[in-house]
């Protein structure tokens, strides 16, 4: 069985593969518990920064549900 940070690993290259996004971040915490940290893809494509747990960028609101798999 596949645990949490490979299931959200395999999403998030899923999103940069067909080019929705170029880098995503995914940070969970549970009961104060830190139980996912991911980086996959570019934070800066034309200057070739790979997205880091540091990474700033900016947040927008956004109303998806979170794929089936990982409710």
């Amino acid at each position: 069985m596949k645990g949490l940070s490979e299931e959200v690993r395999e999403i998030m290259k899923e999103y940069i593969g067909d080019n929705s996004v170029a880098g995503v971040a995914v940070l969970a915490v549970q009961d104060g518990k830190e139980i996912c940290d991911c980086q996959e893809g570019m934070a800066d494509i034309e200057n070739g920064r790979v997205m880091k747990r540091d990474t700033i960028f900016r947040l927008y609101p956004r109303r998806n549900r979170l794929p089936e798999r990982l409710r």
